[in-house]
């Protein structure tokens, strides 16, 4: 009878000790996977506290100041500058998260840059029949 009871103390050992090599195997297979998830948690809510900074520093320069207030919002100006920023920081989001690979993300943010440096770089139009460049040529001499 107690060699029985010593067989089966002797294999419930060996089950808990091949217990305990699973769960560790297991665990240092999750610890990547749960670091880098810390990881990306901590930088999402990092970068939403700098979106929230910015775009409330934003409104509250504007609420300063009365001709700064209507040098923003007189135009699209404001709206625009709140929409690419909040823009930009939503695609690295997305490329720290891994939901946009590398290809996306350079598309993305190259036609997010060359919109803002084409916007800022574009020459003022003139009105038209005020300019001096082609203004009276068109369609002169041959009716």
């Amino acid at each position: 009878m107690q060699d029985a009871i010593d067989l089966q103390n002797a294999e419930i050992a060996r089950l808990l000790q091949q217990q305990f090599e699973v769960e560790d195997k297991i665990n240092r297979k999750l610890i990547p996977q749960t670091e880098e998830q810390d990881f990306k948690t901590l930088i999402a809510v990092v970068f939403a506290a700098l979106v929230g900074f910015v775009v409330l520093g934003f409104f509250y320069i504007a609420h300063l100041d009365e001709i700064v207030r209507q040098a923003i919002f007189s135009g699209e100006s404001g709206i625009q500058f709140i929409t690419l920023f909040s823009l930009v920081i939503a695609i690295i989001l997305f490329g720290i998260t891994g939901i946009l690979e590398d290809k996306e993300l350079a598309a993305l943010l190259g036609g997010i840059s060359g919109y803002i440096l084409g916007r800022g770089t574009a020459e003022p139009r003139t009105p038209a029949g005020s300019g001096t460049a082609g203004s009276g040529t068109a369609g002169s001499g041959t009716a």
